[in-house]
């Protein structure tokens, strides 16, 4: 399947890996890695996530980052693809990060 990563998800990987990078940049650009290799592994097996905790949002998926056990790829299988919402830390207030679904998640050209 085609992986689609949003603007919104695109800023959230840039945003970790910079945090990242303030203590180690092989770390940030090993985190860097590591979430293209989820996108690849979700391209593969789309069904391998889980429907969080927080079941609001129709059909969001979430799966770890390989390797980094505290950030979640939030992620919708639709039509032969997969599109990317967010990347986030999951000790963060969750719902807070997808207000924007159903106001530009839609046109926001990912």
């Amino acid at each position: 399947m085609i992986v689609h990563s949003s603007k919104k998800s695109k800023q959230d990987v840039r945003e970790i890996a910079l945090y990242i990078a303030q203590e180690s940049r092989s770390a940030a650009l090993h985190f860097l890695d590591c979430v293209e290799e989820t996108y690849s592994l979700l391209g593969e097996f789309p069904d391998i996530g889980h429907t969080p905790v927080f079941d609001f949002v129709d059909g969001l998926k979430t799966v770890l980052v390989k390797n980094f056990k505290h950030y979640h790829v939030f992620y919708r299988v639709a039509d032969q693809a997969i599109r990317i919402e967010r990347v986030a830390d999951g000790r963060r207030h969750l719902p807070l990060l997808f207000q924007y679904l159903g106001d530009d998640a839609k046109s926001d050209g990912a």
